[in-house]
């Protein structure tokens, strides 16, 4: 019988685990984006684009709203920093534990959200975002966002460069999978803008699908180690 190789790499920083994200980031910023007032869960250089922009403008309390994902992005890293130091000293495993209250945290919103201010909204996808690039950094060894694409397409076109001057087929492997990610986050944006002009803001339950299976590929990886 032939045995299956081991991987060199955890579950979460496998390839189709990252095309899950990438996939997500994508919807969440689209969503944000079409539904939420032209604001972005992730990408705070476009939020403190148009904050500046329309602060000169005069428009102080559209300029205000902008400030909202931010504060709360910066309010989930936070989070991260100590929840995820308190975890890893009582033993508990960081990823699942993450991506479970992640996923918590998406059932609350996809039910909430059409039912209040856009403010609760925004402020709680810009925490997930956060919370999200806190759990998922690296693909097979491999540095990567899954919401921000501006660092993948550098580190991918820096890559294929170097593959390029050195002939190595192992380096160019490493570019195609930031590749995937950029690609995936791309239909991300394209299915959140589809879902968006028929679901509206009940397109967000359609990112539960994902994130279950996010929890299940990191939940099965957890109970083989504790067998």
């Amino acid at each position: 019988m032939f045995k299956m190789k081991k991987r060199s790499y955890r579950v979460f920083e496998g390839l189709r685990v990252a095309t899950l994200v990438s996939y997500i980031g994508g919807f969440i910023d689209a969503y944000t984006y079409n539904t939420q007032d032209g604001r972005f869960a992730s990408i705070q250089t476009g939020n403190l684009l148009y904050l500046v922009i329309h602060l000169v403008d005069g428009h102080i309390a559209r300029a205000f709203s902008y400030s909202i994902p931010i504060f709360f992005f910066i309010l989930g890293q936070f989070f991260v920093f100590f929840a995820k130091k308190w975890l890893i000293n009582h033993k508990w495993g960081w990823h699942l534990q993450a991506i479970r209250l992640a996923f918590l945290l998406m059932i609350v919103l996809a039910i909430i959200t059409p039912y209040v201010d856009s403010t609760i909204t925004i402020a709680g996808l810009a925490f997930f975002a956060s919370l999200q690039v806190g759990i998922f950094k690296r693909v097979r060894g491999v540095n990567y966002a899954s919401f921000m694409m501006t660092g993948n397409i550098t580190n991918t076109s820096l890559t294929v460069a170097r593959a390029i001057d050195e002939h190595d087929s192992k380096v160019l492997k490493q570019a195609s999978y930031t590749t995937i990610i950029i690609f995936t986050f791309m239909v991300g944006v394209a299915t959140s803008t589809w879902f968006s002009h028929y679901l509206h803001e009940y397109s967000l339950y359609t990112t539960l699908l994902p994130l279950f299976i996010l929890n299940y590929f990191l939940y099965i990886e957890a109970k083989e180690k504790r067998n």
